[in-house]
């Protein structure tokens, strides 16, 4: 439940960025197909993604 709440505030973020998945995965240097497995939850969120998604969010 923990990276849902996580990937919530990374969706708020695109959002106030008017970003889609596909911006952000390429911002990232990860694929959309990736991206989204992530969001889904058909992949785990690991901490390296975590911190990513941190870098993104302070580059930003």
């Amino acid at each position: 439940m923990i990276g849902f709440a996580f990937l919530s505030e990374v969706e708020q973020a695109m959002d106030a960025r008017l970003m889609t998945r596909k911006d952000l995965a390429e911002e990232m240097g990860i694929s959309g197909s990736f991206l989204t497995q992530l969001f889904t939850g058909e992949k785990p969120l690991s901490d390296k993604h975590k911190a990513m998604f941190q870098r993104w969010a302070s580059v930003s």
